[in-house]
């Protein structure tokens, strides 16, 4: 007689063990995936907030190089002070210059004017706002009014600080804050009629 052997099928799939260990390791990997994702997206934000202060920064040092030059292209008698201290181009009597000796600097910040000149006044949050809809920053003359539509507050803040050195020269200090961070930038100006 002849006798059959039967084979055990040993091929029958996976088993539940080996199941979930599969799908463990796939779970792991889609969270290493998002933490990266995650992490990528964080650090672009900042970047854009360290350009936009950038930006910010600079183009307070160009108004306020701007008003000099308008000034000093007008002729007349012109100084710091007929410049920088309530002068001509400015909203309040206030002004932002301040002498070297000044213990508290004031500070000021700009807004374009309905003629599309740059106008000084001082300021005491100097508050940086964002137009939603033409996407452009902005600091409003009146930081205490109410908001208007698609205007809301970028979160920046920018001070601009003009100390006058000597009769031809004033040092332009600029600082520009946000959540987590803060930017200055320095200028020496001098009067070059």
């Amino acid at each position: 007689m002849k006798i059959i052997e039967r084979k055990k099928n040993t091929s029958s799939g996976f088993t539940l063990i080996e199941m979930l260990v599969a799908v463990l390791i796939f779970s792991l990997s889609l969270t290493a995936l998002m933490n990266i994702a995650s992490r990528g997206l964080r650090v672009a934000k900042n970047a854009e907030r360290d350009v936009t202060a950038d930006y910010l920064a600079i183009e307070a040092l160009e108004i306020t190089r701007n008003l000099r030059d308008n000034a000093l292209l007008r002729g007349g008698g012109v100084n710091w002070t007929s410049i920088f201290s309530g002068g001509e181009g400015w909203q309040d009597d206030e002004g932002c210059l301040s002498d070297v000796t000044d213990t508290e600097k004031k500070s000021c910040n700009f807004s374009i004017s309905t003629s599309g000149q740059p106008e000084l006044r001082s300021c005491d949050s100097c508050a940086v706002f964002y137009n939603a809809v033409a996407h452009y920053y902005f600091q409003d003359e009146d930081e205490d009014k109410e908001p208007k539509l698609n205007i809301v507050d970028s979160g920046f803040t920018r001070k601009i600080f003009i100390t006058k050195q000597n009769e031809n020269e004033v040092v332009v200090d600029v600082d520009v804050e946000w959540e987590g961070g803060k930017i200055s930038y320095s200028e020496n100006l001098f009067l070059w009629q």
